[in-house]
């Protein structure tokens, strides 16, 4: 199985996994076993907890996000998401910046005139919220999104669940991706992913009818990130959740967690 390194639909998809980067020898040293107890299930898929550590890890579809886009949804519904996704089933707007509860349509200054600016959770605090850049663009940046219950302080058997800007890895098929946790999801759901990911790993990335149905691996590396939220680029993401996966033990150790 021929294991790619993707961190950028753009620079990084494609290449060999770096032997120089991966360490062959470190590996090698690192026993291929996955000590692992369940964690929590989640709309009935087993969320695992490695050892006496934070990380956890669980297998599952792929749904594709676009929140943060500027391309994710417009007043005509021809958006790259469905306008309904971005609404609770009362009809509330959740998907996409609202003032006084009208949606925030893009100016001609900003990168998608026209559509609605759409949100993450992860922000960069600096800029205003209708500021479309002010999000994490899914079709840019590999990010995950993870539900209420794996987040914060108190997840369950005493995990110190995942904040705003920890890393990840997300792996598919025999392709490898870097990600970052940007964007809250529902409470009963795991198995969702920007479009950036999706398209990463070789997964149809159409937030309308793209995704996967399982066998979607996603190990999440919490108390990682910088603090507070802050936002990374491309590039400290790439660097630093490789960092993360090859302290874990890197593909010795997600092999062995997957038999």
């Amino acid at each position: 199985m021929k294991l790619l390194l993707v961190g950028s639909t753009l620079a990084i998809a494609g290449l060999n996994f770096p032997a120089s980067e991966s360490s062959t020898a470190a590996i090698a040293q690192t026993s291929p076993q996955c000590s692992k107890q369940e964690l929590v299930s989640i709309g009935g898929r087993k969320v695992w907890r490695y050892q006496n550590s934070n990380i956890f890890f669980y297998t599952s579809k792929m749904a594709v996000d676009a929140d943060g886009s500027p391309h994710a949804y417009h007043p005509n519904n021809t958006g790259l998401d469905d306008n309904s996704n971005a609404r609770t089933r009362s009809g509330k707007w959740v998907g996409v910046v609202t003032v006084n509860g009208k949606p925030v349509i893009q100016t001609a200054t900003d990168p998608a005139p026209g559509y609605f600016v759409s949100p993450t959770t992860l922000v960069d605090d600096k800029k205003t919220d209708t500021d479309p850049t002010k999000y994490v663009d899914s079709e840019k940046i590999p990010y995950i999104v993870l539900p209420p219950m794996l987040q914060g302080g108190n997840p369950p058997d005493g995990l110190r669940g995942a904040r705003l800007g920890d890393l990840a890895v997300v792996y598919y098929k025999g392709k490898l991706v870097n990600a970052i946790f940007a964007d809250s999801g529902n409470s009963d759901e795991v198995g969702e992913a920007s479009i950036a990911v999706a398209k990463a790993l070789g997964i149809k990335d159409s937030p309308r009818s793209g995704g996967a149905s399982s066998g979607v691996t996603y190990v999440v590396f919490p108390r990682s990130g910088m603090g507070n939220g802050k936002l990374r680029t491309l590039e400290e993401i790439n660097t630093e959740a490789q960092k993360q996966f090859k302290a874990w033990g890197g593909m010795a150790r997600l092999n062995a967690c997957l038999k």
